[in-house]
């Protein structure tokens, strides 16, 4: 399935960070604030295996709607080798009935698609829902010159506005997670170990 459409916004951006992987002191700020028109859903919907051909009767429809994201960072040095860290992802669909297309994807502790809210404790696209809040704090302690150990916990509530009452997990949930790091001259590499809350299964 695919969406085409168009989108109007305003964006507001700060980066102090000291170095771009594994900083050590600074904020990195981006804010966003939208309206999303001239939608095109190439998608169809089924109710037990039925084509739904009136999706209006299944609430759902593709009308404008108003958008706003934030992602704040802030890193703060506590020793010369260990960094306290917080990251506040937020994004809210106003007005909005339209079914998992342009809904917020939780899970993941880096950036890999489109609308993505990272999370310690589950899996890309895990939940997907209309609106979220999450907040993670952590720590980062650099062993040696290319080796770091992080631990993350985070909770969130989602599902607050633009309600879906088809979405099947909790609003509020939390987890963790323990990384090893090393650094290389290509990038980092990365292995992480994260648990959930609300599954209280280890990943």
């Amino acid at each position: 399935c695919k969406n085409d459409f168009l989108t109007s916004f305003v964006y507001w951006n700060i980066n102090t960070l000291d170095k771009r992987l594994y900083p050590k002191r600074g904020i990195k700020l981006n804010a966003e604030l939208g309206v999303v028109y001239n939608q095109s859903p190439d998608v169809d919907f089924y109710s037990n295996g039925v084509l739904i051909s009136n999706i209006d009767s299944a609430g759902i429809n593709y009308k404008n709607y108003e958008r706003m994201m934030l992602h704040a960072e802030t890193y703060t040095p506590i020793t010369k080798k260990l960094t306290f860290f917080t990251l506040f992802q937020s994004g809210i669909n106003f007005n909005y009935k339209q079914n998992l297309l342009n809904n917020f994807q939780i899970g993941g502790l880096t950036e890999t698609i489109r609308n993505q809210v990272l999370f310690a404790g589950l899996n890309e696209t895990t939940v997907s829902t209309p609106s979220v809040a999450s907040l993670l704090i952590g720590l980062d302690l650099q062993v040696t010159k290319n080796i770091h150990l992080m631990a993350r916990s985070n909770a969130l509530v989602n599902n607050f506005i633009s309600e879906d009452r088809q979405l099947k997990f909790n609003n509020w949930l939390s987890g963790h997670a323990l990384t090893f790091a090393y650094t290389t001259p290509i990038g980092p590499v990365e292995l992480s170990v994260t648990y959930s809350d609300d599954s209280r299964q280890v990943q």
